[in-house]
């Protein structure tokens, strides 16, 4: 199962199953599953694209995987202030992609920029 393992020697010899998935689309989605795994004692573990190398992102014992993987829109960009908001599926090669046009950059170099998430890298401290 896709969501039994990252990119960690670890998960690979005991990978975590999670007893559901979702896909939040906006900070609502995310406020109601917080709200639900609380009231019902369930853990939550965020999940980018699954690049890290912590283990992190495995379910131990269950839980609810929230993938943020899919929630990957640039919200705002201020060149004059060389700042930006961004949701946490965005892509690090995207995101510099697409700053590309206002001559910026998000400088952190990972090896796997093409598919590592801006809220991947901030999970593990990967961005700086």
């Amino acid at each position: 199962m896709y969501y039994s393992y990252d990119s960690s020697f670890h998960t690979k010899l005991t990978p975590g199953t999670p007893s559901v998935v979702v896909f939040p689309k906006s900070t609502d989605d995310v406020q109601k599953v917080v709200r639900f795994a609380y009231e019902n004692n369930i853990s939550i573990i965020p999940r980018g694209a699954g690049t890290g190398e912590t283990g992190g992102c495995v379910a131990l014992n269950g839980g609810i995987v929230l993938d943020l993987s899919t929630w990957d829109e640039i919200v705002e960009v201020d060149a004059s202030n060389m700042q930006v908001i961004v949701r946490p599926g965005i892509v690090h090669a995207v995101l510099n992609e697409q700053l590309s046009a206002y001559n910026l950059f998000f400088p952190p170099d990972p090896g796997s920029s093409k598919m590592c998430t801006v809220g991947g890298m901030v999970a593990n401290n990967a961005s700086g």
